[in-house]
């Protein structure tokens, strides 16, 4: 016999929710991006460095700025990683919203790239661009699976 929705709520009450395999596994993967995120802004502070060193004029201070704020970029994406990285982890709702706006924003950009790529006739571009947005939608549509909200405690959203 199966039981309702509202039978299901009373005799799971009090009992700890088990966070979902996907969100523990998009948990690990902002750990990683996160990693990823500060070896880049590592390497673009050293590159700065360097590229500074390299020319004694203006425009190795200007070199170093770019430098600079890729780097500073990088690491405020770092951070971005690691608060959903660990609100996932602890299944926080604002984690689960953040990653969802941040999703969007990188899909917009990722057709930003689609258009560019084809009008430099890229296909290999393309191609990836169209991987990555692929995966972007299946998190997406991962986050908003009825169980994944559940998890959140999110009742919209």
């Amino acid at each position: 016999m199966a039981k309702t929705a509202l039978q299901q709520i009373i005799s799971n009450w009090g009992k700890a929710l088990q966070r979902p395999t996907g969100v523990t596994i998009l948990s690990v993967l902002n750990f990683i991006g996160a990693g990823l995120y500060l070896l880049v802004a590592l390497g673009a502070f050293a590159g700065g460095s360097v590229f500074m060193a390299a020319s004694a004029d203006m425009r190795g201070q200007f070199g170093w700025g770019i430098f600079a704020l890729i780097g500073v970029v990088c690491l405020v994406f770092a951070g971005l990683c690691i608060a959903i990285g660990i609100g996932f982890w602890k299944l926080l709702h604002w984690s689960r919203v953040l990653q969802v706006v941040l999703l969007m924003l990188f899909l917009g950009f990722q057709i930003l790239l689609i258009v560019g790529a084809m009008m430099h006739f890229g296909a290999t571009r393309v191609i990836l661009r169209v991987i990555i947005m692929s995966v972007e939608v299946w998190i997406l549509t991962y986050l908003f699976k009825a169980n994944v909200k559940r998890a959140f405690g999110a009742a919209s959203l």
